[in-house]
């Protein structure tokens, strides 16, 4: 039976300070969270090739570990692509703003616009959108992040790790003292 966003509605409410620290504090919530898009994305069997939308984060996140990233960037490869439709990189990066630096709130607010560099079945005009970032400071990690990540992440025969592999890194990255160090106000 394929479950309709609204019957997730308790699995992501924002709960209560007590259920807050009963559940784990906020890196068990990030997690739950996460837990909660990817058994909705795989029951909508979301149109993003042979993969679903989280079935392709986690390849991209598999990617990024693999390749020695850090923490910050594959947490947020987690969620880069979760949230399917026309502005899911905006809605991404505003709920990862709070946790990340300048550079990794800038690629996943613009990679949507690089991605599509990587579609051949786009007029070059399309394909070409990146450059009027050409001036940004991020512009090459960004276009690093799709090459790389992105773009490649979406092939039914790679060995992708399970969600559950990523718990550890998900829970400690959001309960972690980064976030107090880094919290973000601004736009970035």
């Amino acid at each position: 039976m394929i479950r309709s966003l609204e019957d997730y509605t308790e699995e992501l409410r924002a709960p209560d300070e007590a259920e807050f620290e009963a559940r784990g504090g906020l890196g068990r919530y990030y997690f739950d969270f996460l837990e909660a898009m990817h058994a909705f994305n795989r029951a909508q069997k979301l149109p993003t090739g042979l993969l679903t939308n989280d079935e392709h984060c986690l390849q991209a996140a598999t990617r990024a570990e693999r390749a020695g990233e850090p923490a910050e960037l594959v947490a947020a490869t987690l969620f880069h692509d979760l949230f399917d439709g026309w502005n899911h990189d905006a809605f991404a990066a505003e709920l990862l703003r709070p946790f990340v630096s300048e550079e990794t709130l800038w690629i996943v607010q613009h990679h949507g616009t690089f991605q599509k560099f990587h579609k051949p079945d786009l007029t070059d005009e399309q394909r070409n959108e990146r450059e009027r970032y050409r001036n940004s400071p991020h512009f090459d990690r960004c276009a690093e992040f799709c090459a790389s990540y992105d773009a490649p992440s979406f092939d039914a025969d790679y060995d992708t790790l399970p969600l559950e592999h990523f718990r550890p890194l998900v829970e400690a990255f959001f309960a972690g003292s980064y976030f107090a160090e880094n919290a973000r106000t601004g736009t970035g």
